[in-house]
């Protein structure tokens, strides 16, 4: 039983999404000790924003990054929604086989359910060195259509925590 639970785990990781991440692989990370949060980039999103910003801060004490108000390496929060379509169907197969002289065929019949649409709370994390941007990381969430802030705030520690642990050289608490 362990096996099959083992097994299971290691297939939802593998299956887990990945985050897009880019960066300078000349830059040395272990430098930076000190960042500069910019303000957030969002279009007339004000909460995203903020719940965004707070959780970007609890995110870097594991970092052990400090911010401060002035460095020349800056973080910067964008955010934005995007709809994505859901492509949906399903399938029926039939098999068949062949016993004591009798054969069987089979076929299958494969059933297109109309695509809907999902919103996604998208975030991206740029880091900066001075001018020259070095590092960025983005992902996101499906946003669920009741959700509440406690869910949406929930879900945007998940993601800002995903990110930083991408830092090369970082190692964010898990």
């Amino acid at each position: 039983m362990r096996v099959l639970t083992g097994l299971f785990l290691l297939l939802l990781v593998g299956c887990a999404a990945k985050s897009d991440v880019d960066y300078d692989p000349g830059f040395d990370f272990n430098s930076v000790s000190q960042v500069q949060l910019l303000p957030s980039r969002h279009r007339d999103d004000p909460l995203a924003a903020e719940r965004s910003e707070l959780a970007l801060r609890e995110a870097l004490a594991t970092t052990g990054w400090q911010l401060v108000d002035q460095s020349s390496h800056k973080l910067q929060i964008s955010l934005w929604r995007e709809t994505e379509a859901n492509d949906s169907g399903f399938s029926i197969g039939i098999g068949g086989g062949r016993s004591s002289g009798n054969t069987a065929i089979g076929g299958s019949v494969s059933i297109p359910v109309t695509p809907t649409e999902a919103d996604y709370r998208k975030i991206r994390l740029d880091l900066f060195d001075g001018e020259r941007q070095v590092w960025r990381a983005s992902d996101g969430f499906k946003l669920k259509g009741k959700a509440d802030a406690q869910w949406r705030a929930e879900q945007t520690r998940k993601v800002m925590d995903k990110l930083l642990s991408q830092l090369p050289g970082a190692t964010p608490a898990q």
